[in-house]
């Protein structure tokens, strides 16, 4: 996982390397996304590793015959589940807000193209 953080990192870097002249508020807004995406996926993999453990304690516990406290297992599993669904969500979304930030740090100034989109 961490060498895909460090190839978008990079994909980013060289993206606004090449635009003309980012504004310093465009490069911080992009790193702040670009933050906040990697603490959401932080996220996504921890709830992923206790659903895991609770899916384990719950087969365990079921083994045992102990139905009622593998059913408060269940419960976190679902209160995870739910969690989980609205991770992915607002990641969804902070994805949407750096392609869209990298596209308008990226997009030549119509000055750059003489003014006009045709050739």
């Amino acid at each position: 996982m961490s060498e895909t953080r460090t190839l978008e990192r990079r994909e980013d870097a060289i993206r606004v390397a090449v635009a003309d002249d980012p504004s310093p508020e465009a490069v911080a807004e992009l790193l702040a996304l670009r933050s906040r995406k990697e603490r959401l996926e932080d996220r996504i993999d921890e709830i992923r590793r206790e659903r895991s453990l609770q899916a384990d304690c719950i087969g365990e516990l079921r083994f045992q015959g102990e139905d009622a406290a593998a059913r408060t297992h269940e419960e976190r599993m679902a209160t995870l589940g739910e969690e989980l669904t609205a991770v992915r969500e607002r990641l969804e979304t902070v994805e949407t807000r750096i392609d869209r930030k990298l596209a308008v740090i990226a997009e030549p100034s119509a000055e750059d193209s003489g003014g006009s989109s045709t050739r």
